[in-house]
């Protein structure tokens, strides 16, 4: 019986020293963004950007530093690594396992790996649910592709739609097919044709439309707050190599995930062809996905000292006012982005679930009573919150949550094979 053994990969790109001696070289590397010279100053800036984000643990904060040369250098490092680790998160997970291991093992070595959470059925902890081995042989295996093939492995599945930001395991039904092959993956996204509806509308002239549904689904550590498709980028391909064309290559189609889930149905809809059409021997498309980066937060003490503003990525958070109101305390906040990529659009209202409440000194939240929008640009969102209280006690920190980047990227993909009905 071949023993069970892992291999765990790093993910970061270029194994940096261990953490003792990585400390060692930024707090030094610090230092010397305050040499006499430029070239000096220079070189240590390039080697803590070339160490990647794995220093931003050990940076100490630009306010602790003596003089603006030092503040400001240690603020612009921060902000490139911040938006670095923030594009890189975009990426493919990927996975390095191997061995014959129960399901449960490899489920919670896949989750440590990526970062992406995984509801099992707890099998461990209850001995009637079965907890099968299984080979696994993953080299730096994109995250979708290893999912597909333990699952497949152990007869289950997944439902995207359940616990907030988690893949649910399920069984696999009597009738569902493997996972394996069925969908195409591209990054952190996993594009799969679902079902199609060939549709006639019988109180209308309009000609009949074909709709074929796809399952788009992402790493659940991503937050997509817009999916779009523009059906002009469409190129399909019938069975004979004969092209199908969108019902309206003018169109849009964009899609809303709701916060928290891990996949959402988008519909193609192309004009039904003249001749009958057994399948769709390729579908190839662009999905634009705009999404959210790493959540960061804001600190603001000393709130009545007046404005205060503070910078991590590229968000701009700015306390604006602390005022009294009767018996109420108002707090006016405003994030800004250096380029949000229409998502402060005013149909998207994520950005007011944002976290934000007051937090006494033994780090105890006080939540608003209410809040109302105050301004929206392109880029700009302003926030009133009201808190019910008479006085202002001490010591107490405004904390704001958001995250630190909007991102915006093209998944291309192709699915081939789409039966007809």
């Amino acid at each position: 019986m071949l023993t069970p053994f892992l291999v765990i990969s790093c993910l970061l790109v270029g194994e940096p020293p261990n953490d003792l001696n990585l400390k060692t070289e930024v707090l030094k590397l610090v230092q010397n963004l305050d040499a006499d010279t430029q070239d000096e100053r220079k070189k240590a800036e390039n080697r803590l950007l070339e160490l990647g984000p794995a220093v931003l643990d050990y940076l100490p904060t630009p306010e602790s530093q003596p003089n603006d040369n030092l503040a400001n250098g240690i603020r612009r490092i921060r902000q490139q690594l911040q938006k670095t680790q923030a594009t890189a998160s975009v990426e493919s997970s990927t996975v390095t396992l191997h061995g014959r291991l129960k399901i449960s093992k490899v489920l919670a070595e896949i989750q440590k790996q990526t970062g992406n959470t995984i509801a099992d059925l707890s099998r461990a902890a209850d001995a009637s649910i079965p907890d099968p081995e299984i080979a696994v042989n993953f080299d730096k295996t994109p995250f979708w592709t290893a999912l597909d093939l333990v699952l497949d492995q152990a007869q289950l599945s997944i439902y995207s739609y359940g616990q907030p930001g988690t893949l649910q395991i399920v069984p696999r039904g009597l009738h569902i097919l493997p996972r394996t092959g069925r969908a195409a993956i591209q990054g952190p996204m996993r594009i799969e044709p679902v079902s199609v509806l060939a549709k006639r509308e019988l109180r209308s002239l309009s000609s009949p439309a074909l709709q074929v549904f796809l399952e788009v689904a992402w790493e659940p550590r991503l937050q997509p707050i817009a999916i779009k498709q523009r059906m002009a980028d469409l190129k399909i391909l019938d069975s004979s190599g004969g092209s199908v064309a969108a019902d309206n290559p003018e169109a849009e189609k964009e899609a809303f995930p709701r916060l928290g889930s891990s996949a959402v149905e988008m519909d193609i809809a192309l004009a039904m062809p003249a001749q009958p059409l057994k399948e769709i021997a390729s579908l190839k498309g662009s999905f634009g996905v705009m999404m959210l980066g790493k959540v960061e937060t804001f600190r603001f003490v000393n709130l009545l000292k007046g404005k205060q503003e503070k910078r991590i990525a590229a968000a701009t958070v700015a306390l604006d006012e602390v005022r009294k109101n009767g018996n109420t305390w108002e707090v006016f906040v405003r994030l800004r982005f250096d380029d949000a990529n229409d998502a402060l659009e005013s149909h998207r209202n994520w950005v007011l679930q944002n976290e934000a409440y007051l937090e006494d000194a033994n780090g105890k939240p006080i939540q608003p009573d209410s809040m109302e929008t105050t301004k929206r640009t392109k880029n700009e969102i302003g926030v009133g919150y009201v808190f019910a209280m008479p006085d202002l006690p001490k010591n107490l920190t405004f904390v704001y949550k958001t995250p630190g980047m909007v991102l915006a990227k093209d998944f291309p993909y192709e699915v081939r094979g789409v039966k007809m009905p």
